[in-house]
């Protein structure tokens, strides 16, 4: 009971204060808030002879009250800081924002009378603001301005400047309104060069100085001094010093060559006789270096640099000096099979004519021709016969026929071998491999390693068919190894005819020389039905065979373009390598097809980008979707695109389902999906770089010069006109 009694009691008070609560009047204008911030936290220097400006601090009123208002402060910097104003120079304020409408135009809500600025010490000044609006007004910012301040040498950490409200609307705060910094510059050199006997010209030397705040360099003689190694020496003829900001010359009586330094002299010495009125500033020295060929020393030229001033780093590189030379020998060129994979190459050896000629830490890179791409998941091989020049080359992500490495090097003369590289072979590619030497390291070659052999050659003796027929004979077919065990045991040979042709039944297929073994042959559909011929290879020859096709049989839809049928030969069999977008090993033609598919044309098309009207065979024609740019790519609506191809409308499938269509001319079949990137060309991916999209109203766009490409036409823009043109 003395429990319920308590939670009632309870009850009756929190109700009793939430109507309380609702009694209270709520806060008016008076309580309008005033808050402060900064613009900007300078960072300046501990320096009493220098004059610099704090940050400007901002006064945000939500609400100021109206006319005749006097609004007072006093504001006074923390200890080690002072005014150093002169008439004209001291603080001030200014109505930077008024969003109220009431007030009147900006500048209006208030003004800053005569006697507004009211000098109290060295560290404070008393503001007043008199509002000047004929009624009171919202959203109100006012800017203060804080210039003309020193810091003693040993200030350190934030500027505080104290706010005491005297009346008016103004607040009590404190406000960080800069930083210190004990002043120091950043160097750092430009480009890195190539210094031989004969040196620099024309101011090629650049070195670039940058303050942290304004009097980073100091005054006085010797502020920055920039010492080269033995065997180097300054050449002044055409020395300059450059502001970077404005790339005007900072004149000799602010920023000079010591008045003791001259061409000839390893050291050169800056001196600072004024700021000048530059502020924290970035300037460039430009200068050149004379080369003492009997003293210099082959290798990096290191600056060295001190001075009075606090700079940082203590020394920069500004190029190398070398009479670079190196030898590359290969082995003879080995022998290898196009559609393999960890093919070894010869062995390439690298020396140098002098030492220091390969420069540690700096970068090789082989690059293969396209086709041939690195087989080196654990890297690739590299030994040092002499010295400590040796590297660790790894495929480059994302582009594998190129390899790079990080030179290791040290004083010594050396000499290091790329041994038993093992390298992928397209198995369309046939001639000579070679690798191109290049990077940081300054080795450019090309040299030979390899010459790839085709696995297999074929040929056929051609037949004349037609579009739309069953069971016509076509003519035999004849494909010959390269060399022994070119086709690949336990994989399948494949012959895949062009889109709209389908092998009627199974050919006969044997072995007509040569120790090769065949299994049961059977066809399969890739892209049509019964488009491909599948030869089983049961064991690989010991001498290189030949394979007959006889009795071939092809069915023709009507959608076969007029001329040459091409048979592409293929499959794991001959192909392990299996290299994006070089995957026939070889081709023949067994047929010729004597006549066009109906709804086949030839014509040019012309569509204007933002317009709706098109040519198509010179004849105007409208489309319900404008073409337009994305990503530097031209879009235009599905039907228009194959219209400008030559595709008919029967050959134009959209499969909502999965988002797809398909477009099919002659012997190419052509998928692309909304929204993917990867395109289908008889069922070889390619890949591009922009992907199909569906815009308002529903309209299905397509990348024109991609798809116009991939269906055999030719497209052309122009620039000036945003016409393109699809031959």
């Amino acid at each position: 009971m003395k429990l319920r009694k308590s939670r009632k009691l309870i009850s009756i008070l929190l109700t009793l204060s939430f109507l309380a609560c609702m009694l209270v009047p709520m806060a008016g204008v008076a309580g309008a808030a005033t808050v402060y911030s900064t613009a900007s936290t300078p960072t300046i220097k501990a320096d009493n002879t220098i004059s610099q400006d704090l940050g400007t601090v901002l006064v945000d009123w939500s609400y100021l009250e109206g006319a005749g208002k006097v609004h007072s402060v006093v504001i006074k910097l923390s200890s080690k800081y002072k005014f150093d104003w002169a008439a004209g120079q001291e603080p001030s304020a200014a109505l930077v924002k008024d969003d109220d409408s009431v007030l009147g135009a900006a500048g209006t809500a208030f003004t800053v009378t005569g006697g507004e600025v009211v000098r109290l010490s060295d560290r404070e000044f008393r503001l007043d603001l008199t509002t000047t609006a004929a009624a009171a007004g919202s959203d109100v910012q006012v800017a203060i301005y804080l210039p003309n301040v020193t810091a003693e040498n040993d200030a350190t950490g934030d500027v505080i400047a104290d706010f005491t409200a005297i009346s008016g609307q103004f607040t009590s705060d404190d406000v960080v309104v800069g930083k210190v910094s004990g002043g120091a510059c950043t160097v750092t050199a430009g480009d890195s060069l190539t210094l031989t006997g004969a040196g620099t010209t024309g101011g090629a030397v650049e070195i670039t100085v940058k303050e942290d705040v304004a009097g980073g360099v100091d005054l006085g003689t010797d502020t920055l001094k920039f010492k080269l190694p033995k065997g180097f020496a300054w050449d002044l003829t055409s020395f300059a010093i450059t502001n970077v900001a404005t790339g005007a010359a900072i004149p000799a009586a602010t920023m000079d060559v010591d008045a003791t330094a001259s061409s000839g002299e390893r050291t050169l010495c800056i001196d600072r006789f004024l700021l000048g009125g530059l502020g924290k500033t970035t300037f460039r020295i430009y200068a050149d270096v004379t080369v003492d060929e009997e003293v210099a020393n082959f290798g990096d030229v290191d600056v060295t640099i001190s001075g009075k001033s606090n700079v940082s780093p203590s020394s920069i590189n500004i190029g190398t000096y070398s009479d670079y030379g190196y030898t590359i020998e290969v082995d003879d060129p080995t022998e290898v099979k196009a559609g393999r994979n960890a093919e070894e190459i010869a062995d390439i050896t690298i020396k140098e004519d002098v030492a220091g000629s390969i420069l540690n830490g700096r970068t090789i890179m082989m690059t293969l021709p396209d086709g041939c791409e690195w087989n080196a998941p654990a890297g690739i091989n590299v030994k040092t016969d002499k010295g400590t020049l040796t590297t660790t080359f790894a495929p480059v992500a994302g582009e594998p026929n190129k390899a790079k490495g990080t030179v290791t090097n040290g004083a010594a003369k050396g000499t290091m071998t790329i041994d038993s590289a093992e390298i992928d072979v397209a198995v369309n590619f046939t001639g000579d491999i070679t690798v191109e030497f290049s990077g940081s390291a300054g080795i450019t070659e090309t040299v030979t390693v390899a010459k790839a052999i085709a696995p297999v050659t074929a040929s056929a003796v051609s037949s004349d068919i037609k579009i739309g027929i069953q069971n016509q004979s076509a003519g035999n077919i004849t494909i010959t190894e390269g060399e022994a065990e070119a086709l690949i045991n336990g994989q399948n040979l494949n012959l895949t005819a062009p889109a709209g042709v389908e092998w009627s039944k199974v050919p006969t297929v044997k072995v007509t020389s040569g120790d090769l073994e065949i299994g049961t042959v059977t066809r399969a559909t890739v892209i049509t039905n019964n488009d491909r011929l599948v030869i089983p290879i049961r064991a690989q020859s010991a001498v290189a065979s030949t394979i007959e096709i006889t009795d071939i049989v092809f069915t023709t839809d009507r959608t076969v373009p007029e001329g040459d049928v091409i048979v592409r030969i293929g499959g794991p069999a001959v192909d392990e390598a299996g290299i994006t977008n070089r995957t026939t090993a070889a081709s023949v033609v067994p047929a010729n097809c004597i006549t066009p598919a109906p709804g086949e044309t030839k014509q040019s098309s012309t569509f204007v980008i933002g317009s709706t009207t098109y040519t198509i065979g010179g004849v105007e024609q409208t489309m319900d979707v404008a073409p337009y740019i994305k990503g530097d790519r031209t879009y235009m609506p599905l039907r228009y695109v194959a219209y400008a191809a030559g595709v008919s409308d029967a050959n134009i499938m959209w499969n909502a389902a999965d988002q797809s269509v398909v477009l099919i001319k002659g012997d190419r079949v052509v998928k692309l999906t909304i929204g993917n990137t990867n395109m289908l060309i008889n069922g070889v991916t390619f890949t591009m770089d922009v992907a199909p999209e569906i815009v308002d109203p529903g309209r299905t766009m397509l990348p024109i010069r991609w798809v116009a490409q991939a269906l055999g036409c030719n497209v052309d823009w122009d620039e000036a006109t945003q016409t393109v043109t699809v031959n």
